[in-house]
């Protein structure tokens, strides 16, 4: 999940506001600067945590999948979005949209800002839609990149309406195929009031990644193949 970034503070607060985080710069003084540093997950350089130069995504194990949720049918399928859709794939780019509104409608009520645009599009991010392919519209969404170690899930998504409905168990299967196939192990931010969802996955509470004070979530872990 995303970590809301803090960029600058104020030296002037309302005697009754509690104090500001102090500013927080990941990596700032190093000799290297990785991905990890750049998505805050950590102050010194990790190797783990370079962004890996295979960044191909394994196709799903069935094209189209009958499901049952909230009492009604659908005939969904994964799809996968790495760089602008192309101007020649408007039920792309339709779909892609739709992801992008349900995304921002999920963390704008955790006041959280998340850019799937700009993750997809510039900084070689990976989509991953579930989509009911009668109608197009977007069951959920995980963005995604591959690091040297793990394979960082930046956010996690469930559509309002379909949400305790097995949906988000179903998208992380597909996540769980992905890392499998790649050797990772999947790396998160889960924020508070989702981590009982991410412990009854099987994730564990990171012992390298720590949080800060200020954070409102806590880095976990599914060790696939390796010890964390």
């Amino acid at each position: 999940m995303p970590m809301p970034t803090l960029t600058e503070t104020s030296h002037a607060t309302h005697a009754t506001e509690p104090p500001a985080p102090p500013v927080y710069i990941s990596g700032f003084g190093n000799d290297r600067l990785n991905l990890g540093n750049a998505l805050h997950i950590s102050e010194a350089y990790v190797k783990d945590l370079d962004m890996d130069r295979d960044q191909d995504t394994p196709p799903p194990l069935a094209p189209l999948m009958h499901l049952f949720a909230n009492q009604a049918s659908y005939r969904a399928r994964f799809l996968t979005v790495r760089g602008a859709p192309p101007a020649d794939c408007p039920r792309t780019a339709r779909i892609f949209d739709r992801a992008v509104k349900t995304v921002n409608a999920i963390f704008a009520e955790k006041k959280i800002h998340v850019d799937l645009v700009e993750g997809c599009c510039e900084d070689d991010f990976t989509a991953e839609i579930l989509v009911d392919d009668a109608s197009d519209n977007v069951m959920a969404v995980a963005e995604f990149v591959f690091m040297r170690k793990y394979l960082w899930i930046e956010c996690f998504a469930v559509s309002k309406s379909l949400q305790r409905a097995g949906i988000g168990k179903l998208l992380m299967e597909r996540m769980l195929q992905i890392a499998h196939t790649r050797r990772k192990n999947i790396l998160l931010y889960a924020l508070d009031d989702v981590v009982p969802f991410y412990q009854s996955l099987g994730f564990v509470f990171s012992s390298t990644y720590l949080p800060k004070p200020w954070h409102i979530g806590r880095f976990m872990v599914l060790p696939l193949f390796s010890s964390e």
